[in-house]
């Protein structure tokens, strides 16, 4: 950790050069029909922000949430291992609340258990079309979070796209994110707390900085298990309805106090019009909303929240209520 400060120190007195970004908008959904549910959380996925720095020189780049990238020179490479030289192309997507975890597929989900996020970031850079790796002494990056965010158990998960079946009529074709435990846990340092301005919100708020040496490109996430061996899985039942389609079933973990990392994660399509959190077992007492939601035959949006106390017992679906797009992308916002 001391060497982790003194790189920052250092960093610190060095004036970094911060290329000017352009942000990619994406079109988004509002009241109306939907073509299908992948379609709107993609069309409201978060923007791809772009930067350019000298690989040569290092530098700096600052996110619209607030997360910051420290580079030196040397920490990105090429395939054949030497370090990238001259320009590079960098590419941050920031995921801070629900709707960013619908758009990009980042559900908290590892390949060993259900997960609560303290904060989750996608960072890869290029040289002459050219995907580049980690190397060096890593890049310190910097995650924003909850001021009293509970850290406890925190560890670094790595991501990668995967495919699952998670719908009632199995027509996902978008990747799902899912997490891989690297066992990594001494390299965050969530000591310090400052006020962070959010760009693409205009606001500023005290956010505690988690502070990690990333070793790796592409999808990290900070995460916490929240599954138990001695616990139940989740089941979630729905009355059969020819009317509806592309059903589907999301869990929201809220923590088990207001400082413990959220968690939100798509429920698997079995048969039987039920959804299940196949091996993961969740504690019994534990407060969940179940969001239920899909197409009817008008291609206008249903949903049903349930909130639970979790058990050994099924969770019913037998009546839905008519949402408009924006408004159920304005529900999901409000959970975090």
């Amino acid at each position: 950790m001391k060497k982790l400060t003194f790189a920052l120190a250092i960093l610190s007195l060095v004036t970094a050069f911060v290329a000017c970004k352009k942000e990619e908008k994406k079109p988004v959904v509002t009241g109306g029909t939907v073509k299908s549910l992948d379609d709107l959380y993609e069309r409201n996925a978060p923007a791809v922000q772009k930067f350019k720095i000298d690989a040569s020189k290092g530098g700096k780049i600052v996110g619209d949430r607030g997360y910051v990238f420290y580079m030196q020179p040397g920490d990105w490479r090429m395939s054949n291992n030497t370090a990238a030289t001259g320009n590079i192309d960098i590419e941050l997507i920031e995921v801070a609340n629900a709707v960013d975890i619908l758009g990009t597929g980042a559900f908290t989900s590892a390949s060993d258990g259900l997960l609560g996020t303290v904060g989750m970031f996608k960072l890869t850079a290029r040289k002459n079309g050219e995907e580049l790796k980690v190397g060096g002494n890593g890049i310190v990056a910097q995650v924003v979070t909850d001021e009293n965010m509970n850290m406890s158990n925190v560890a670094i998960f790595k991501g990668e796209n995967v495919m699952a079946n998670i719908d009632s009529d199995n027509t996902s074709n978008n990747p799902r994110v899912q997490w891989n435990p690297t066992g990594d846990t001494t390299r965050i340092n969530s000591d310090s707390i400052r006020n962070v301005f959010d760009s693409l919100h205009k606001f500023s708020k005290v956010k505690k900085i988690c502070t990690l040496t990333l070793r790796f490109n592409g999808w990290c996430n900070l995460d916490k298990y929240i599954n138990s061996t001695t616990g139940f899985p989740i089941l979630v039942k729905y009355t059969p309805n020819p009317k509806l389609s592309n059903v589907r079933a999301i869990l929201y973990i809220n923590g088990k106090t207001s400082i413990d990392p959220r968690g939100l994660f798509e429920l698997f399509y079995s048969a039987d019009y039920s959804f299940n959190s196949s091996f993961y077992n969740l504690p019994p007492g534990l407060e969940l909303k179940i969001i239920a939601v899909a197409n009817d035959s008008d291609g206008n949006l249903v949903y049903k929240v349930k909130d639970v106390v979790h058990s050994s017992n099924p969770i019913v679906i037998d009546a839905w209520d008519s949402i408009s797009a924006d408004d159920f992308l304005n529900y999901m916002k409000s959970l975090w």
